[in-house]
């Protein structure tokens, strides 16, 4: 399941200590990263439990053991990129909160960079319109 969850949209500028790490990011991703087939990176020090991460698209099909998490592009370099979970596809927009069930087969499709944040995991009987806002809010004093 891959859900882009409408109304939900970072309104907060992003700080340069953000930028900055958006730029190490991309830089990391610009080079070839040896034993990592998925070509996807992150922080290792989570804010509050929001962390940043990176893929080099297109990642191939997959599937974690986390559950449900949140993620919200900040940056996307090749201007389209789509995060395909089953049989649902979304196009991914900078800003814009998204929800995925990273138990279930998915992969990117594009070919550039994206960094996000990225939030959870929660179990689905956990979800509703206040975790979202929730979420919406850690991810502004993130960036903020």
């Amino acid at each position: 399941m891959i859900q882009h969850l409408e109304g939900y949209i970072l309104l907060a500028s992003i700080s340069k200590r953000v930028m900055q790490s958006i730029d190490q990011i991309h830089n990391v991703l610009n080079k070839p990263i040896l034993g990592q087939s998925l070509n996807i990176v992150g922080t290792s020090h989570p804010y509050n439990g929001v962390q940043l991460y990176g893929w080099k698209s297109p990642i191939a099909e997959h599937k974690d053991s986390t559950g449900m998490i949140f993620f919200m592009p900040l940056s996307i370099t090749a201007g389209t990129d789509q995060v395909v979970c089953q049989d649902k596809s979304v196009q991914l927009e900078i800003g814009h909160l998204y929800l995925l069930d990273d138990t279930k087969p998915h992969h990117t499709i594009g070919c550039g960079n994206v960094v996000a944040l990225f939030f959870g995991s929660f179990q689905a009987r956990e979800l509703n319109e206040q975790l979202y806002k929730d979420v919406l809010d850690r991810f502004s004093s993130f960036v903020h």
